[in-house]
């Protein structure tokens, strides 16, 4: 048991320092959400904000950067270090789902884990047209 968790810890943190998502893949991403730079509204309630449209849960996974999920949200910096550190924390489970290395993750495998969160590489309709989108952009 000790060595089968031992694994998993060496997976996970071999899969935290490998993944990486590029600059590209994130103006792609910026794209897919329609770059918009404000925060909407469902119900009275703010839902999610920024260019990559952040929700609390998001950015409360991403380390909860800056003073608040708005604030990172609409800024730049901020929003990109998080869908980064999102991204990283991730891309090990879903290299598992895709029998994949880490390293060889596209765009658009990372489009589906922004969209859908720790699962989101599991394939559904919605998350295989943003993979879809992602891929065209990167072309």
């Amino acid at each position: 048991m000790k060595i089968i968790t031992l694994s998993i810890i060496i997976a996970l943190s071999v899969g935290l320092s490998a993944a990486q998502i590029s600059d590209e893949c994130l103006s792609c991403l910026r794209q897919h959400e329609d770059g918009i730079y404000d925060c909407k509204e469902a119900f009275f309630q703010v839902t999610h904000c920024g260019r990559y449209h952040i929700t609390p849960s998001y950015w409360e996974e991403c380390g909860s950067r800056g003073t608040s999920w708005v604030n990172c949200a609409l800024d730049d910096h901020c929003a990109a270090d998080c869908v980064k550190t999102y991204m990283r924390k991730h891309a090990a489970q879903c290299a598992v789902w895709l029998r994949k290395e880490v390293h060889e993750l596209t765009c658009g495998d990372y489009a589906r884990i922004h969209a859908g969160g720790r699962s989101g590489c599991i394939v559904t309709k919605k998350l295989a047209k943003t993979k879809e989108f992602i891929d065209k952009c990167m072309e």
